[in-house]
């Protein structure tokens, strides 16, 4: 049996980025889907993780600088109302640290 889904509304955000919402949850009970288009950007994160505030990435890259992580793009606020960068973990999944601005 397939489940039919409650979700409503689409809206984007970005290039590749749209949140599926639906109504009456709120922000942070919806999904962000991030899709990236082919070459859009290289390399691609495995993952991204929403960490709430522009301050909160600055101390996550700090942090991942502290520990020696590769760095493989720079803490950079997107036009599309975003503050990301992206990580290598030691094992070598690529991690997008994000938020979105206000």
């Amino acid at each position: 049996m397939r489940r039919r889904s409650s979700i409503t509304s689409f809206t984007s955000s970005g290039p590749s980025i749209f949140r599926a919402a639906k109504p009456g949850l709120p922000d942070d009970q919806n999904a962000q889907i991030l899709v990236a288009a082919a070459g859009v950007e290289q390399p691609l994160p495995h993952f991204g993780i929403d960490v709430g505030t522009a301050h909160a990435v600055d101390e996550a890259h700090a942090e991942s600088e502290r520990r020696g992580l590769d760095i493989l793009y720079p803490v950079t606020d997107e036009p599309w109302g975003i503050r990301r960068f992206f990580v290598r973990d030691p094992a070598g999944t690529v991690i997008s640290v994000l938020a979105h601005l206000d």
